[in-house]
């Protein structure tokens, strides 16, 4: 039987870690991994925002077989709290990954850039809304940031997500089966405002068992 476990910001159940991001840091906060991504690829902006008009609560994911066993569904849902007293209008997206780095021993071989990212799945969209070449490698590279921001619609309704109050949101990313397979090990909400501005992300690093 499927077991849903329940994933707070820094906490331990069942074996299962999960770091996250603090979605209290100031505006101006800037998240180095991606800056240093996408200092070369043009028209990125390079800050990530939080905002404190939204808050993400009650986080949890779910591992299950896909039933025409094409692999392994990763399944995550949260509540969308609005801190505001006005209706929001957003785009967002929530990315599933397999992220390999380096520790911090100085005996480790460094990891190869291209073996860095092993799977990258968004939802909602295509995986193409989030390649970008590189125009000094001529290399295709995947970058945690879309190219059109208005991909990130409500699913089920076909537009912004209209955030009054609070919304349970909802995603589901499938980790093929293939040679040397690996699950997802984390997990990145990205939000954007009507006017395509990014106003907040949030991180999770998973470990260990989730099902």
């Amino acid at each position: 039987m499927l077991k849903k476990i329940a994933l707070f910001i820094i906490c331990t159940f069942l074996s299962t870690t999960v770091y996250s991001q603090s979605a209290k840091e100031p505006d101006d906060k800037i998240i180095s991994a991606e800056k240093n991504l996408i200092d070369n690829i043009p028209n990125i902006p390079a800050q990530i925002q939080y905002s404190g008009r939204l808050e993400i609560r009650n986080v949890s994911f779910n591992k299950k077989l896909d039933v025409s066993d094409r692999g392994e569904i990763l399944e995550t849902e949260f509540i969308l709290q609005n801190n505001t007293e006005e209706a929001l209008e957003l785009y967002l997206f929530v990315i599933a990954t397999f992220e390999k780095t380096e520790t911090k021993s100085s005996f480790e071989i460094p990891v190869p850039e291209s073996q860095r990212m092993k799977n990258f799945v968004p939802f909602p969209g295509n995986k193409k809304n989030f390649e970008y070449t590189d125009s000094g490698k001529k290399a295709i590279k995947l970058i945690k940031f879309p190219k059109n921001p208005k991909a990130g619609i409500n699913p089920a309704t076909g537009k912004p997500y209209y955030l009054k109050d609070k919304l349970n949101i909802s995603s589901t990313h499938l980790s093929r089966h293939r040679n040397n397979y690996l699950f997802f090990n984390e997990i990145v909400v990205l939000i954007f405002d009507k006017d395509c501005n990014p106003i907040y992300r949030q991180l999770f690093s998973i470990s260990g068992k989730i099902s």
